[in-house]
């Protein structure tokens, strides 16, 4: 009887895996975008649907205790966001922070008695409400999978990166009909991305998850010469289209990510050359000419116009506008605090009070900075729902940091590695969200669920990062 029991849930974790994989393909081909009016999303949102009924039906209750407190975060900001879309009577919502213009076109327009939710762009706020299926969909994924399937979690980053690389790169050699959302930095290798700054974070993840995917096949002796070589080809590859994508914001998460992919298997290799008796000369001899490829492959990317560095002393209207637009950005924040305009709104409430002399051809569709325009959006609860999400990633890095120096014997390589992909995703995630909003994106913001399944994640033998909310 248990031998049957154990088969069926391994045949249960075998079909999660796969259904994870689909669903990440559907967001890999088409939730590289964060815009509403991208016709795209809808297959994206339609896989990530697919997704969370069919994990649904799959799972046990056992299996849901394991995702509780990513789900639970997943639900307040639900709720949140629904409660932002209840109609309000009169007195309350004309009673709210930020109405002012809303009451004066009202009184106008004779509508003074209608009842109106608090956010003043409702489908805007809905279209937010349904952007979390695909996040949602990657937690029940991930609560299907085994130890021996979560172990593949890092090849699967590094094949989503490599795809974006392969695209990125036929895009550059001149096949347009590969830029295929509707409003994309064109003539720019974007890959599966519409944004170059969303590519470069992309492939930023991919960094940390090469290293753990090297480390793990050594198990953390000094590796051959043959895995350094790949794992280095691989990092330069992806280092050299970071540079290519010509993001500025691309280069500070090309060095995060590489310092703490870099700590990770330096501190790895030197525990293996100790227990091997002798010195690390060959990673020394590999990690040089590693370092050298990258600075030889960096120096010809150089030699086009448009990458990174190029970029760095350019002055455009639209990096002088996120500056000119700080002082907005507070004042929408104090103009709404403490409930927000509701999610999705900026854009709308934005023109309220956009200057005059700062109209021109480019607007901003988002704030180029996620932690103000949850603020802004979501109020004291939003910003609440951040600072909880921001103190597990914090938590997860240390752990991170006290794992790789102590090397417990309970911990295996492949769940150090796991961590170590989950709190680089972290990291560089929060760093492009203090200058762009990649997490808008479905591919993004389900990668980072991932990330967020893993940190609190009971089963690894590095422990969760955080208890249980629900016992």
């Amino acid at each position: 009887m248990s031998q049957a029991l154990n088969k069926n849930h391994g045949q249960v974790a075998s079909a999660g895996l796969i259904l994870l994989c689909c669903t990440l393909a559907s967001l890999s081909l088409f939730g590289g975008s964060s815009r509403v009016d991208e016709p795209l999303l809808l297959f994206a949102r339609v896989g990530a649907i697919i997704g969370v009924c069919v994990a649904w039906v799959l799972l046990s209750r056992d299996q849901l205790r394991v995702v509780r407190t990513p789900l639970l975060f997943m639900l307040a900001l639900a709720i949140m966001i629904t409660a932002q879309l209840v109609p309000l009577p009169p007195a309350i919502w004309q009673a709210l922070p930020g109405m002012d213009e809303v009451v004066a076109a009202s009184r106008l327009a004779g509508t003074m008695e209608n009842w109106r939710p608090l956010s003043l762009a409702p489908a805007a706020t809905f279209n937010s409400l349904m952007s979390l299926l695909p996040a949602t969909a990657m937690i029940l994924c991930y609560a299907l999978l085994e130890e021996r399937h979560r172990k593949s979690l890092p090849i699967i980053i590094v094949v989503i990166a490599a795809l974006s690389v392969v695209v990125a790169g036929l895009q550059v050699g001149g096949i347009s009909q590969l830029y295929h959302y509707r409003i994309t930095n064109m003539s720019v290798p974007t890959g599966l991305m519409a944004n170059r700054n969303h590519q470069a974070l992309l492939l930023a993840f991919s960094i940390p998850a090469i290293a753990a995917i090297a480390m793990n096949r050594t198990r953390g002796a000094v590796p051959q010469m043959s895995d350094l070589l790949v794992s280095g080809l691989a990092f330069v590859v992806v280092l050299a289209m970071m540079v290519s994508t010509g993001s500025r914001a691309g280069l500070l998460l090309a060095v995060v990510a590489t310092g703490l992919a870099a700590f990770y298997v330096w501190s790895l290799l030197k525990g293996g050359a100790k227990r091997q008796g002798s010195p690390s000369r060959l990673v020394n001899i590999g990690g040089a000419a590693v370092l050298l490829g990258a600075f030889a492959i960096i120096a010809a990317a150089m030699g086009s116009g448009g990458n990174s560095f190029t970029r760095l002393g350019e002055v455009e209207v639209e990096g002088d506008q996120r500056m000119q637009v700080i002082p907005q950005l507070i004042e929408l924040s104090q103009k709404f605090f403490p409930f927000g305009s509701g999610f999705g709104s900026f854009p709308d409430v934005f023109q309220i009070i956009e200057p005059d002399d700062q109209l021109n051809t480019a607007y901003f569709n988002n704030a180029h900075n996620d932690f103000a325009q949850v603020i802004i959006e979501g109020g004291v609860v939003g910003a609440a729902i951040v600072i909880v999400g921001l103190v597990i990633g914090v938590r997860a890095s240390l752990r991170l940091v006290r794992v790789i120096r102590t090397r417990s014997r309970k911990t295996s390589g492949a769940e150090v590695g796991l961590l170590l992909v989950a709190v680089g995703t972290f990291i560089t995630s929060v760093i492009a969200s203090l200058f762009d909003y990649p997490l808008r994106t479905p591919l993004i913001g389900g990668l980072l669920a991932l990330a967020g399944c893993i940190v609190c994640d009971r089963r690894l033998n590095a422990g969760p990062v955080v208890k249980d909310i629900v016992r």
